[in-house]
């Protein structure tokens, strides 16, 4: 009979398969767009869209703080759930106000990117998470 470790349904954890989901998504998107904000601060600042009707300021610390405090936040597991909302929130709006809702340019990207955070704000971190570890040490009341 032929047996092979790695075609048997249990070779890694989920959870583990999660940290591995959540490092590379989020920094995919780290390094693409939370980079390019904290690299070209002061230029992307003065030439952000308005796209909502908030100002392009807030507009702009609104996408900063998503693309990279809120991708941190992911990578290390902390708050994961509320990161993953706020950064829906601003994929929504890209992609629906800049790009229509039309898959083109990089839209497929932001595509897989908004599977990603729907998926994180429904099933955690997991357990090899901060947000694990804070919620095992709280103590009993």
């Amino acid at each position: 009979m032929f047996s092979n470790k790695l075609l048997s349904p249990r070779t890694v954890s989920a959870d583990a398969c999660l940290l591995i989901f959540r490092i590379t998504t989020m920094s995919l998107l780290f390094a693409k767009h939370g980079l390019e904000k904290i690299i070209g601060f002061q230029e992307m600042l003065s030439g952000f869209p308005d796209p909502i009707g908030i100002g392009k300021t807030p507009s702009f610390l609104f996408a900063f703080f998503t693309d990279t405090i809120c991708t941190i936040l992911i990578l290390v597991g902390l708050f994961s759930r509320f990161a993953s909302f706020l950064i829906l929130i601003n994929l929504l709006v890209a992609l629906f106000a800049f790009h229509h809702g039309i898959i083109n340019d990089h839209g497929e990207a932001m595509i897989l990117y908004i599977i990603t955070v729907l998926f994180l704000l429904n099933i955690g971190p997991g357990k090899y998470s901060l947000d694990a570890i804070i919620n095992n040490f709280k103590p009993s009341k």
